[in-house]
């Protein structure tokens, strides 16, 4: 709610600051964390992404792709799943600097265990794959 508020850049910085994206990625590893929690922590940093390159930038130095793969590959729910699909295309579109990494990311997705979290790759890499690839 803050972050999306009208004085959200204000609350942003200091959500970074105290390590807010780090705590949110560890979050998505935890096994014993609920599913909402994880979608609500993957809404979290699409808001976050959405507000520039810049963020983006900062949650994938943070190892975040990785880790919101892994939470797509282990995601029991469709709207975890969905969240992380789309966070992950988010984060690879306009982003030069990381969008191979998105790229990698969803390719190793594909021989996963999980039938849908494979679809959610596939989906995305042919998302990704129709933009420009810009070199960075």
């Amino acid at each position: 709610i803050f972050i999306g508020s009208s004085s959200g850049y204000k609350f942003l910085n200091e959500f970074i600051e105290v390590g807010g994206i780090m705590t949110v990625l560890e979050i998505l590893g935890l096994r014993q964390a609920k599913e909402e929690d994880k979608t609500e922590g993957l809404r979290l940093l699409l808001r976050l992404a959405n507000s520039g390159r810049k963020y983006k930038e900062l949650i994938c130095e943070s190892y975040g792709v990785r880790s919101i793969a892994e939470c797509l590959a282990r995601a029991r729910s469709e709207v975890t799943q969905d969240s992380a699909r789309i966070l992950l295309r988010e984060l690879a579109n306009g982003n030069p600097r990381y969008q191979s990494q998105v790229y990698k990311s969803l390719i190793a997705l594909l021989p996963a265990k999980s039938a849908s979290a494979q679809q959610s790759a596939a989906k995305t890499l042919r998302i990704i794959q129709v933009q420009p690839r810009i070199e960075g």
